[in-house]
């Protein structure tokens, strides 16, 4: 931390990180310096989780949805292999394994950044340390 500016509150007995994105803060106890966890900024509404929820399933949905309402042509490359053909190219047909690994890569993708974002925002203690030894790690290899 020795590239940020602090602001202390002496009443309080308070040290505040001034020049970073997220306002952290920690008291002193008496023996060790505490997090102190602000609940006004911690508290998301109901319209943010919702968007969340619809940015992660939605995506993968459509896609799903699609595939399934539109499936491949009974007269495409997949559908005219015999069961010896299919086995030697390995049982690998794109036109039915394409829309679900699809599928599945979306939901997964839409659920990383959105649990990003929910990390980004509480802060959780255990995610800044490795966000931090992430960084040293980085710096060091520099």
């Amino acid at each position: 931390f020795c590239r940020h500016i602090f602001t202390a509150d002496l009443d309080k007995q308070r040290v505040q990180v001034v020049d970073g994105s997220q306002p952290l803060s920690w008291r002193w106890t008496g023996k060790t310096w505490k997090a102190t966890h602000r609940r006004e900024d911690l508290d998301l509404t109901w319209e943010i989780w919702l968007v969340a929820i619809a940015l992660v399933f939605l995506p993968p949905t459509l896609i799903g949805l699609a595939s399934h309402t539109f499936p491949p042509m009974p007269n495409s490359y997949c559908t005219n292999l015999s069961p010896w053909d299919l086995l030697q190219s390995g049982g690998i047909c794109s036109a039915y394994w394409f829309p679900v690994v699809w599928t599945v890569l979306a939901f997964f993708s839409h659920l990383s950044f959105v649990s990003w974002l929910v990390l980004e925002h509480f802060q959780f203690p255990l995610y800044v340390a490795l966000k931090v030894r992430w960084q040293q790690l980085l710096r060091q290899r520099a």
